[in-house]
């Protein structure tokens, strides 16, 4: 019988050599590097060959390493034995998870061939440009650095700001040190922000969400492309993740100018009502 231990924090690195030196993949290797809050599970604490990562920020898993398949039963039982409580304690009711080279989706789909699996396919951006975007001024209201709103403003619906914050950081500390923002100010209320989400060596993965009343006013193309400029004055690289049926995040990061790096496919099933 095999075993799956989880990893203390201080213990990650030691699947690091695991994943692909390939671009891409930045919310597992954020993980591991301790950035962005998640868990990592090993088929052997001392010589790992298999490592399953989640990340918090995308509720969401990461499956990687030689020879998954042989887990396979050892893997669905740890799932409803000792995940699936962690899972249902956040409130999340659904397992979502992909394969990163070098593990395939045929050994992914081979594990959990038991389950009733869902399947959609993301797609993965890079800035590979070097100029600067120009940037525009919004109909409305201001465009302001998350930074400044957090320690000068009052902000009427703060808690949106500081939800979407802590769902990809360890605490708002951390974020202000490692991250980046920019949002759009109206009326001392944030309509739309873009913000680090995750980090991964030089490379910055970019979070937008706009309030709905605020949706279609370019606010969250404004936001990026000034957040985009202080990574490129920063000598960082901007990324950018999203379904690739989410249509207009496509035609967003395609008018900010990212061009498309690769897609891969998620699974999910559900594990509880």
């Amino acid at each position: 019988m095999n075993y799956i231990f989880e990893l203390s924090k201080e213990q990650f690195q030691c699947v690091n050599s695991l994943l692909p030196v390939s671009e891409g993949y930045i919310e597992p290797k954020a993980v591991i590097e301790r950035n962005n809050p998640g868990w990592v599970f090993v088929d052997s604490m001392s010589d790992p060959h298999a490592a399953l990562i989640w990340s918090q920020g995308n509720e969401g898993f990461y499956i990687f390493g030689n020879q998954i398949d042989s887990y396979a039963k050892d893997l669905n039982h740890f799932i409803d034995i000792y995940i699936k409580p962690k899972l249902v304690n956040r409130g999340i009711k659904y397992f979502q998870i992909s394969s990163v080279p070098p593990a395939t989706d045929s050994e992914l789909q081979a594990i959990f061939k038991s389950r009733k699996l869902n399947s959609w396919e993301q797609s993965v951006y890079l800035y590979r440009k070097n100029n600067m975007i120009s940037e525009t001024i919004p109909d409305v209201g201001c465009l302001c650095d998350i930074n400044d709103i957090i320690k000068k403003y009052t902000i009427k619906n703060m808690d949106f700001v500081e939800e979407k914050i802590l769902n990809y950081w360890d605490s708002i500390d951390v974020f202000l040190a490692k991250g980046n923002g920019y949002c759009v100010l109206v009326d001392n209320t944030v309509a739309s922000l873009s913000l680090t989400g995750w980090i991964a060596e030089n490379t910055h993965e970019i979070s937008i969400e706009t309030v709905e009343q605020y949706r279609c006013r370019g606010f969250a193309k404004i936001c990026s492309a000034a957040l985009i400029n202080k990574y490129l004055e920063q000598g960082c690289f901007p990324y950018w993740e999203c379904e690739t049926n989410n249509t207009a995040s496509v035609k967003l990061a395609e008018k900010l100018g990212f061009s498309k790096l690769h897609f891969y496919t998620c699974y999910g099933f559900r594990i509880a009502k």
